[in-house]
């Protein structure tokens, strides 16, 4: 009985201590498809408690098994599933939760929005930086696509359009990028390589 009402007592202080919580954060992946960005956002979720909301998932739900009209990728797509990411983003932050937002952020008009977004509302922001060899990219999304196991979509055809349109981080956005080989285990941090 004693070890039960001692446990009762260490969870509610637990959910006192997440409810007393009230800084938010927001930290933004960036990288290209198969750079190690879920991996990376999934550790940085458990091991800091942060809430990861991943865009591939997002982008799932609101297509609701509807196949959409201008593709995978296509600029309506991507653009309501980043505001979708966005407003889960600004809902987390104001409730005083660390945000993860897990996509490519390939354009730098997706990254100003939830820059804005940290500034508004107060919270830190960061990008975490995952990059890889183009080759070690397209390997890693063909032994994805062969697993079946994740909701990315993306393909090697993906890729390379992606290799096209991406706009590089700027000097500005650069004094808030933490590199990913900063925050997770010695085990993924040979993923992490420059291209």
């Amino acid at each position: 009985m004693a070890a039960a009402q001692l446990e009762c007592r260490n969870l509610l202080a637990l959910a006192w201590r997440m409810l007393a919580r009230r800084q938010g954060a927001l930290l933004l992946m960036h990288g290209l498809s198969g750079s190690g960005k879920s991996t990376v956002a999934a550790e940085i979720s458990q091991s800091a408690a942060m809430v990861r909301v991943r865009s591939d998932v997002e982008r799932q739900r609101l297509r609701r098994g509807v196949p959409p009209a201008g593709g995978r990728y296509g600029s309506k797509e991507t653009a309501r599933t980043y505001q979708r990411l966005l407003a889960i983003c600004r809902l987390g932050c104001s409730a005083g939760f660390p945000m993860i937002a897990d996509a490519t952020f390939l354009s730098r008009g997706q990254r100003d929005r939830f820059a804005a977004l940290a500034r508004r509302l107060g919270v830190p922001f960061f990008i975490v930086e995952c990059e890889a060899h183009v080759e070690t990219l397209r390997a890693r999304i063909r032994a994805r696509a062969q697993a079946c196991q994740d909701p990315s979509e993306a393909d090697c055809t993906t890729l390379e359009w992606q290799l096209r349109i991406q706009e590089p981080l700027t000097a500005a956005e650069c004094a808030y990028v933490v590199p990913a080989s900063r925050l997770v285990s010695p085990s993924l941090q040979g993923d992490e390589n420059r291209q």
